[in-house]
C-alpha cells in the first residue's frame, strides 16, 4: 500500500469520538509464557452500557440499537494469532467473525437480547504470540531474556484483541505460569492474591495477580524473569504499611537507593500537600534497559528505563539524580492524576501529563531550590517547546486530530500542558488550586473524562468563569505579549498598555493571560508597593483577599487577567515612594506566570541589564539576560549574513571555517563603527553577567543558568532562511568573547574546584551548586583554547571523584584538538563496561561541533558492541546527531541524508524510536532554500519507502506540507 495513503486512512478526529455501546467490568488474563511462544487467554464480562443523555446525543440511539447495529469491534494486530473465540461459552461461527487490518469483527447478530435473559456477555478468547520477534518494544517482548509490557497507548492490542482505548476501564485479574528457573519472578498489576506450584507440570509456577480499581488497558502490566528484589516500606497517613519492592538485574542492584528514598519522599509529599493517600499494600518498580519511553505509570507496577531509575555513586550526575527524582515522583503521582482519574480518549492527553508534569516540577521545587527548579523549567520549555511551536508539526495541548498517537507525546502537551495548569495556580493561588483539584477528585475518581472537566472543577470551586480560558486547550503557537507604559510623575499615575497578539495566526480570539507584576524602584530595584490600581474602570483596592477574578499576592505584587488583544491597566501611589523624577522598572511575568513571550516596546538594554543585576525574581532575571544576549547574537549573525551573502552569492551555503565567518573577520564587524556591538558585548552583557557572578544572594545553579545564552534551537526559529552553521559560528564567537570579559573571575571560581571534589563521591546533591558554578566557568574558559586551561581539564576528567565533574571536563575538551582524542579515548576505555554511562559517551561524541565528524557516528554505529535494537543506544548516538550544527547541517547536507537512511532503517525495527530521530527535520521551514530543497527531497524519499510506519510518515508528510514553495 502506497504510505501517504496508508497515513490519510488512518487520521483520528477528536470531533468523532463516539462513546460503547457496552462497557467491559471485568477481565480475567492468564499468560502462559515459554520461550518461543506465549498463550494469552482473556475473559471479559461485557455489560451493555446505560442510556445516558451523553450517549443518545453523540449515537442518536441507545446502546442496543447501536449495538445491534454494528457489532463489535476489538483492536488487535499482526502480532496475534487467534485461537479460539467463544461467546456464552459457545465457540463464534467462522462466519461470524472476521479480522480486518488487526482489528476482530464480531456480527451484531450474535449481541440481540431476549426479554427473559441478562444484558451481560462473557467473551474468551486465545491467541498465540511471540514476544522474542515484537522489536518495537510495544505490547509484550522481551529484554535481557526477561518478558516485559508497554501498553501506552496502543500496545495491548499487541498483546490481545481488546477494547483498545482509555475509556474502557475494567477490574484486572491477572494469572501468570512461567518456568521457575528461568522466570523466578512473576509481577501483575494490584495485589498478589495467590501463587503456588502449576499442578502436573514439574518445573512450573504461578501468580496471580488482583487490580480492584478499574483501569484502561493502557495501564495493564506484567514483568517475568531472573530479577533481584530490594524491598522497603512506606506507612501512610492513616497507618497502612505498604511495601515498596524495587526490581532489576543484579548488575544495578546497589544503585537504587536514590530512587527508593525518591519514592518515600513523593509519597509523603502528596500527602500533605494534595491528601491523596496510597491506595494498595504493595507498589512494585521495575529497571529495564530496553524500554522506548522514560518510564511508565501502570497501576502499582511501574515500570523504569533503566537511565531514569539507576544512580551509581561513581556514576550519577547531578543531573541524573535531580531527573530520577521527578521522573520517580511523576510516575507515583499518576496514581491519582492518570490512572484514578483518567482521559476519556488520547486527544485527551495533556490532563494527565500536564497536570502531573506541573505537580512533580512542584514536588522538586520543594524537595530543592524553588528558585533553580522553576529557572530549570522556563529554560527547558523556552528551549524545547517554543521551537516545537514554530515546526511543522505545531499543535496545541489538546491536539484535533492525529495519524500516530505516539507523535503526540510532545513538549508541547507535557510542558507547556505543565504551564497551563500553572496559570490557575496563578489565578487562584495554591489554596484556591488546591480546591479545584479536590473538587476534581470528587467527581471524577474511577472516571475517564476531559479537559473540559478539570477546567470545569477549578472554575466551580473558585466561582469563575473560564469560558476564555479554555481557548489555551486548542490554540496552538505561542503568544507575544507587548507592554508599554506611561507614567504621568504630576498625577502620579502609571498607565501599563498589554497586547497579546499571535505571530502564526491572526484570527486566534484573544486568551485569557495571567501576568504576575511588580514595581521596582529605578535606582536600588526595591519592590514598590502597589496601593490600588485600575482596569476596565474597575478600581483595585483590598490588598488582604483574593478577588474572584483578580489574585493579589502580597502588597508589592499581584495577577493581572488579559482578557483583550489590548488592555491597560493603571496603578498609583509610586512617586511618594521612588522620592525623586523617575518612572518605576516594571518586572512582568513574574516566575513566568504564563507560557508566552515576551516584548517590552520601549525597553532599552539599560532596563534589561537593570533587570538582570536588581530584579528580585530569578526568572526575570534570567529572562533579561537571554534578553540582551539574543539581541546581541542576532545582530551580529545578521551583519555577517549580509556579508557572507554578497561576498559568496545570495544562495551560497556557508562552510564552517569559512574565512568571512573566522575571529578576525567576526572582530571587524563588532568594531564596525555602525554596531556598536562590542561596546554592547562590554558595558551591558558582559557587565550584567559579572553583576550577577558578584551577587552573594544567589547560589551557584542559579548563577550558571543567569549567565547562559539562549540555547541554538531556540534562536534559529527566530530566523528567517536560517543557515545554522553561520548561526553556530557567530554563537560559539561570541562565547568566546564572553569568556574573555569575565575570565579573571572565572578563574576565580574554579579555583576552589579541588575542595568541591572532594565532597562529592556519594550518592548526594551535597556540593552542585559548587559543581554547577564551576563547571559553568570550566566550559567558557574552554573556548578561549588556552593549553594551560586544556591541561586542567585533562588532569581534572583523570582525577574527578564524581560523574558530574568528570562528564563536564569531557563535553569542555569537545572541540577540534588533539586533548579532545585522549580525552575521548580515555574515558571510553575506563567506562566501556557500563552501558548507562556509555550513554553519555555517545552523546556528547556525537554531538561534536569538530568537522567531519560523520565517520566517528558511523563507526560507533556498526561496533560490534553497540546494540540497534537498545532505544537509548539511539537516542544518544543518532540523537545526539542533531546538536552538532557543524555535522547534522553540513553544506554537502551529508548529515541530513545520513540520519534519514538510518531513520528508514530503525523504522523496520522500531517505528517509534525513529519518529523520534525525524523530530530534527521539524524546523525545516526556517532554514535557507537550498537545505529546504534537500529536506524535502528526503522527506519524499522516506514517505515513498516501502513498508515505511505511519509514526515516521506522518512527520515526513507534515515537514514536505510546512516548506514553502521551492523556486
Amino acid at each position: 500500500m502506497n504510505a501517504s495513503k496508508e497515513v490519510k486512512d488512518c487520521k483520528t478526529h477528536r470531533k468523532d469520538y463516539l462513546p460503547l455501546p457496552v462497557s467491559v467490568p471485568e477481565v480475567s488474563l492468564s499468560f502462559f509464557l515459554d520461550d518461543e511462544t506465549v498463550i494469552v487467554e482473556s475473559k471479559m464480562r461485557l455489560k451493555l452500557q446505560r442510556k445516558t443523555d451523553s450517549f443518545m446525543q453523540a449515537h442518536n440511539a441507545e446502546p442496543l440499537e447501536v449495538l445491534s447495529k454494528n457489532g463489535i469491534q476489538l483492536h488487535g494486530s499482526s502480532y496475534l494469532n487467534l485461537k479460539s473465540l467463544s461467546l456464552n461459552q459457545k465457540q463464534i461461527a467462522v462466519e461470524d467473525y472476521c479480522v480486518l487490518n488487526g482489528v476482530l469483527q464480531i456480527k451484531p447478530s450474535l449481541f440481540t437480547i431476549e426479554p427473559s435473559s441478562t444484558s451481560d456477555w462473557n467473551l474468551q478468547i486465545t491467541v498465540e504470540i511471540r514476544p522474542q520477534d515484537n522489536l518495537t518494544l510495544s505490547g509484550l517482548y522481551k529484554s535481557c531474556g526477561n518478558f516485559v509490557t508497554q501498553c501506552e497507548s496502543e500496545g495491548f492490542r499487541n498483546i490481545t484483541y481488546a477494547f483498545d482505548r482509555p475509556d474502557v476501564m475494567s477490574v484486572y485479574t491477572t494469572k501468570i505460569f512461567g518456568n521457575k528457573t528461568s522466570l523466578p519472578v512473576i509481577l501483575g498489576n494490584g495485589n498478589l492474591i495467590a501463587s503456588g506450584d502449576v499442578e502436573g507440570k514439574p518445573g512450573y509456577h504461578f501468580a496471580e495477580w488482583h487490580d480492584p480499581f478499574p483501569k484502561p488497558t493502557y495501564l495493564f502490566a506484567i514483568v517475568a524473569g531472573k530479577l533481584l528484589k530490594l524491598r522497603d516500606t512506606f506507612t501512610t497517613k492513616s497507618g497502612k504499611k505498604v511495601d515498596l519492592d524495587f526490581y532489576c538485574e543484579e548488575k544495578y542492584v546497589d544503585k537504587l537507593d536514590h530512587a527508593i528514598a525518591s519514592l518515600k519522599k513523593a509519597m509523603k509529599w502528596d500527602e500533605e500537600v494534595y491528601g491523596l493517600e496510597y491506595d494498595l499494600n504493595l507498589f512494585n518498580i521495575v529497571a529495564i534497559d530496553d524500554f522506548n519511553a522514560g518510564a511508565m505509570e501502570n497501576k502499582s507496577l511501574n515500570i523504569f528505563n533503566s537511565s531514569l531509575i539507576v544512580a551509581g555513586k561513581r556514576t550519577a550526575t547531578d543531573s541524573d539524580l535531580e531527573r530520577i527524582e521527578g521522573v520517580v515522583a511523576h510516575e507515583y503521582f499518576h496514581n491519582w492524576t492518570g490512572n484514578r482519574v483518567t482521559c476519556r480518549d488520547w486527544f485527551q492527553l495533556t490532563l494527565k501529563e500536564g497536570l502531573t508534569v506541573y505537580r512533580d516540577q512542584e514536588f522538586s521545587s520543594d524537595m530543592n531550590s524553588r528558585a533553580v527548579v522553576r529557572l530549570q523549567n522556563v529554560a527547558f520549555l523556552q528551549s524545547r517547546q517554543f521551537p516545537e511551536d514554530q515546526s511543522s508539526m505545531r499543535h496545541p495541548i489538546r491536539p484535533d486530530e492525529y495519524e500516530a498517537i505516539d507523535n503526540f507525546y510532545t513538549y508541547t502537551v507535557y510542558e507547556k500542558g505543565a504551564e497551563v495548569v500553572r496559570m490557575y495556580e496563578s489565578m487562584y493561588g495554591k489554596k484556591g488550586f488546591r480546591k479545584g483539584l479536590d473538587l476534581y477528585f470528587h467527581r471524577h475518581d474511577g472516571c475517564a473524562v476531559t479537559c473540559e472537566d478539570f477546567l470545569q472543577a477549578m472554575a466551580d470551586a473558585n466561582q469563575d468563569d473560564l469560558s476564555q480560558f479554555a481557548r489555551w486547550y486548542h490554540t496552538a503557537g505561542t503568544p507575544e505579549i507587548s507592554f508599554a507604559s506611561e507614567y504621568d510623575i504630576e498625577k502620579d499615575l502609571y498607565f501599563l498598555h498589554i497586547g497579546q497578539s499571535h505571530v502564526a495566526d491572526h484570527e486566534i480570539k484573544p486568551l485569557l493571560v495571567p501576568i504576575k507584576v511588580a514595581f521596582l524602584h529605578p535606582s536600588t530595584g526595591k519592590m514598590l508597593k502597589i496601593h490600588n490600581y485600575y482596569t476596565n474602570s474597575k478600581r483595585i483596592t483590598d490588598f488582604t483577599k483574593n478577588d474572584s477574578t483578580e489574585h493579589v499576592v502580597n502588597d508589592s505584587q499581584c495577577v493581572l487577567r488579559l482578557i483583550s488583544n489590548c488592555q491597560t491597566f493603571v496603578f498609583q501611589g509610586f512617586h511618594a515612594q521612588i522620592g525623586e523624577v523617575a518612572k518605576p522598572i516594571l518586572s512582568a511575568l513574574r516566575g513566568f506566570s504564563a507560557p508566552v513571550k515576551a516584548k517590552f516596546v520601549e525597553e532599552s538594554q539599560k532596563d534589561a541589564s537593570f533587570l538582570l543585576k536588581h530584579d528580585n525574581d530569578e526568572v526575570n532575571r534570567f529572562n533579561a539576560g537571554q534578553s540582551m544576549t539574543r539581541s546581541l547574537i542576532l545582530s551580529l549573525y545578521e551583519k555577517t549574513v549580509e556579508l557572507f551573502r554578497s561576498t559568496r552569492g545570495q544562495f551560497a551555503e556557508y562552510q564552517f571555517g569559512d574565512a568571512i565567518c573566522n575571529s578576525v573577520a567576526l572582530d571587524k564587524i563588532m568594531e564596525s563603527g555602525d554596531s556598536k556591538l562590542s561596546e554592547f558585548l562590554k558595558n551591558h552583557v558582559a557587565q550584567g553577567f559579572q553583576a550577577v557572578l558578584n551577587d552573594s544572594k544567589l547560589d551557584g545553579r542559579s548563577k550558571a543558568y543567569l549567565i547562559s545564552f539562549p540555547a541554538l534551537s531556540e534562536l534559529s526559529v527566530e530566523i528567517s532562511s536560517c543557515d545554522p552553521v553561520i548561526l553556530y559560528s557567530v554563537y560559539d564567537y561570541l562565547t568566546t568573547q564572553l569568556a574573555q570579559e569575565l575570565k579573571n573571575t572565572l578563574l576565580q571560581i574554579v579555583e576552589s574546584d579541588k575542595a568541591c571534589q572532594k565532597s562529592s563521591a556519594a550518592v548526594s546533591m551535597d556540593g552542585s551548586d559548587e559543581r554547577a558554578l564551576i563547571n559553568k566557568a570550566y566550559s567558557l574558559l574552554a573556548h578561549l583554547k588556552d593549553p594551560n586551561i586544556e591541561s586542567k581539564l585533562l588532569e581534572r576528567l583523570r582525577n574527578a571523584t564524581n560523574m558530574t565533574d568528570e562528564l563536564s571536563s569531557l563535553n569542555a575538551l569537545n572541540y577540534d584538538s588533539p586533548t579532545r582524542a585522549v580525552a575521548m579515548k580515555e574515558f571510553r576505555e575506563k567506562w566501556k563496561a557500563d552501558s548507562l554511562v556509555m550513554h553519555k559517551w555517545y552523546s556528547v561524541n556525537s554531538a561534536s561541533n569538530i568537522p567531519d565528524n560523520l565517520s566517528s557516528v558511523e563507526n560507533i554505529y556498526r561496533s560490534e558492541d553497540f546494540v540497534k535494537t537498545n532505544p537509548n543506544n539511539i537516542y544518544t548516538l543518532l540523537g545526539g546527531l542533531k546538536n552538532s550544527y557543524v555535522n547534522f547541517h553540513r553544506p554537502d547536507y551529508q548529515g541530513y541524508s545520513y540520519l534519514i537512511n538510518k531513520v528508514v532503517e530503525i523504522d523496520r525495527i522500531n517505528p517509534a524510536v525513529a519518529a523520534r530521530l525525524m523530530s530534527a527535520f521539524t524546523f525545516a521551514k526556517n532554514y535557507t532554500k537550498g537545505r529546504q530543497s534537500a529536506i524535502s527531497a528526503l522527506m519524499s524519499f522516506v514517505t515513498q519507502s516501502h513498508g515505511i510506519s505511519k509514526q515516521v510518515a506522518e512527520i515526513a508528510k507534515a515537514t514536505i506540507t510546512a516548506l514553502r514553495p521551492i523556486s
